[in-house]
């Protein structure tokens, strides 16, 4: 049965990854690579949930979070997505966070939510997602994994966070 729910996973990860594609045109292969273990990670009931178009948009918006990051920078980004400013839309309230990779994440992110009394929907965490970023902390290649971590590649923590929608700035 496991089998089937995967195969289930990889086509509707096929359809993303085919719009992204057609869509992408700086380092479309590292895109896909990224989008690739970011939704391999989700499991297929959550996925279903989700229009392709939808699916790709979200997508496309965390991998404009990982375009720049300088060493020990942790980059948060919070919103309401909508179809006009995003090219999606969700009922919820979106995290999306880079920082460097480091044990009990999650768990930490997790508390603070909780300790805000803010209803978490779904996270989204690859584990470390091995990167190189070039003098100017721009993207330059994502590797698949497993990878070996070299001097000049970075373990980075894409975490991407549903909650209830907040209205209050």
């Amino acid at each position: 049965m496991a089998i089937i729910f995967e195969k289930d996973k990889e086509l509707i990860i096929s359809k993303v990854i085919s719009r992204i594609k057609n869509s992408v045109t700086h380092q479309p292969e590292a895109c896909v690579i990224f989008i690739t273990q970011l939704y391999g990670s989700v499991s297929l009931e959550d996925l279903e949930q989700w229009a392709i178009d939808d699916l790709v948009a979200a997508a496309l918006h965390f991998w404009n979070v990982l375009q720049t990051r300088a060493p020990r920078e942790t980059k948060i980004r919070i919103y309401n997505p909508n179809q006009e400013e995003h090219g999606w839309h969700s009922t919820h309230t979106i995290i999306e966070i880079l920082m460097e990779d480091m044990p009990f994440l999650v768990d930490s992110v997790r508390m603070v939510l909780e300790k805000m009394e803010l209803t978490v929907h779904l996270i989204i965490h690859t584990g470390g997602i091995p990167l190189e970023r070039n003098a100017h902390h721009a993207l330059t290649q994502v590797f698949p994994k497993p990878h070996t971590i070299a001097e000049e590649k970075s373990m980075e923590a894409p975490i991407w966070v549903q909650i209830d929608q907040q209205t209050d700035p």
